[in-house]
């Protein structure tokens, strides 16, 4: 009989091991991908003057340029072929290269619905993490005042910290929905 307890302890300490080990590396790795967001919305807005739409091919005409033409009197527009740079170095972009504002929304649209997928599916990992530390804090039989119940309870407590920030992660992606026309 009591080889039979410690076998099955010793199997319960094995599936408990696997479990926290899974929750650390979840909680790891959504804080790697918190961090990694913070990371790409500082500084993530560019602003684009008009020596860089030259250079892209685009056509910017500045009060300096149109008063120098016009007061010659002559033009100074050459023809470009495509990849041929023009007098001020820039390359003409080709046609196949810009998008139309539609395309561009459907382009964010899609990522952001691949985000909160992501996020989704995130909340529900920890949700199912929570159930099953939840069921190892109801199973009575190995003691009550235990270090292995005492783990799956700061476990647990962490792992419902980490769902309120994925709850929440969730619900700033909604908004961000909302606020863009995503829905």
């Amino acid at each position: 009989m009591r080889v039979l307890q410690a076998v099955s302890l010793g199997a319960a300490a094995v599936i408990l091991t696997s479990s926290v080990a899974t929750a650390q590396s979840l909680a790891d790795a959504a804080a790697r991908e918190r961090a990694k967001r913070k990371g790409k919305t500082q500084g993530s807005a560019k602003v684009i003057n008009e020596e860089e739409l030259r250079k892209a091919g685009g056509n910017v005409a500045s009060p300096a340029a149109t008063d120098t033409a016009g007061s010659t009197g002559t033009s100074s527009t050459t023809a470009t072929t495509p990849g041929q740079a023009d007098a001020a170095g820039a390359k003409p972009a080709a046609k196949g290269d810009e998008k139309s504002p539609e395309q561009i929304k459907n382009e964010q649209m899609a990522a952001w619905r691949q985000k909160l997928e992501l996020a989704r599916k995130q909340v529900g990992v920890y949700q199912d993490l929570i159930k099953a530390l939840q069921a190892d804090l109801n199973d009575m039989s190995g003691g009550v005042y235990t270090p292995r119940r005492a783990a799956a309870q700061t476990n647990l407590e962490k792992t419902q910290g980490e769902l309120t920030v994925a709850q929440q992660n969730v619900a700033d992606l909604e908004a961000e929905g909302k606020r863009n026309g995503y829905n």
